[in-house]
């Protein structure tokens, strides 16, 4: 994937899976729901035997993808999808179906990013509203190009794009030094209307491998501290 789309790729789910806003996604065979089953201990335990040397909050759940290079974890209620196993194009179909705006390019997009290193698409299905509140992950190899540029792309892409009130800080965080960014833009619901979604990008650049979390919600007081919380617990494995 070129570098000068990667704040943008993430965004088509953004479009596709949050404007749907559709919380019964318990028929996919490739999907789980968040449980509370972790401690809120270092070396939490999720329901499948899962580790993260991270302080896990409680009642969240840990996603171990260690094969995929990377273990998070979700809060209760959330239902996570494997983006390397789902079919894909049954997504695209059900929410071009419930939104007829999402089909043509975004479709393209969402298959584009699955193919060019999306990893992980979670949601709050027990919130679900006008608007699903999600996070996807991807994961861009062979990055050579320093936090810095990496800094300065994403604030010129996003404004390129569309989006208000960018901005963008290197930070420490548990796995490592970081990329944040924060932004706000408009997303065309199921019934027509607009909404404003927040949205929170992390980057982090570990062996060459950048890793991309992309948070949206249009109920930013919500889920501010919760979107913190999740980036705490992120590993790359």
């Amino acid at each position: 994937m070129s570098l000068r789309r990667v704040a943008l790729i993430p965004l088509a789910l953004v479009l596709v899976f949050g404007a749907c806003s559709s919380g019964d996604d318990s028929d996919s065979s490739s999907s789980e729901t968040a449980s509370a089953a972790t401690t809120g201990a270092a070396g939490a335990t999720g329901t499948d035997g899962s580790q993260t040397s991270a302080a896990v909050p409680e009642g969240f759940t840990v996603v171990d993808r260690s094969g995929d290079g990377f273990v998070i974890a979700l809060p209760p209620g959330w239902q996570s999808f494997d983006l390397t196993a789902t079919d894909v194009d049954a997504i695209i179909a059900a929410a071009a179906e419930a939104n007829p705006a999402l089909a043509g390019n975004i479709g393209d997009a969402v298959k584009q990013l699955v193919a060019e290193g999306g990893l992980l698409y979670a949601s709050d299905i027990s919130n679900p509203g006008n608007f699903l509140t999600n996070v996807n992950l991807i994961r861009v190899q062979g990055v050579t190009s320093g936090l810095g540029l990496l800094q300065q792309q994403a604030q010129s892409q996003l404004t390129a794009a569309g989006a208000t009130n960018v901005s963008s800080t290197q930070v420490q965080l548990p796995a490592g030094d970081a990329v944040r960014t924060t932004y706000t833009v408009p997303v065309t619901l199921a019934d027509g209307t607009t909404t404003e979604v927040a949205g929170l990008q992390v980057y982090f650049l570990t062996q060459q491998n950048l890793y991309v979390l992309t948070f949206s919600t249009n109920q930013p007081d919500q889920y501010t501290e919760v979107f913190d919380q999740v980036i705490a617990t992120f590993e790359p494995a």
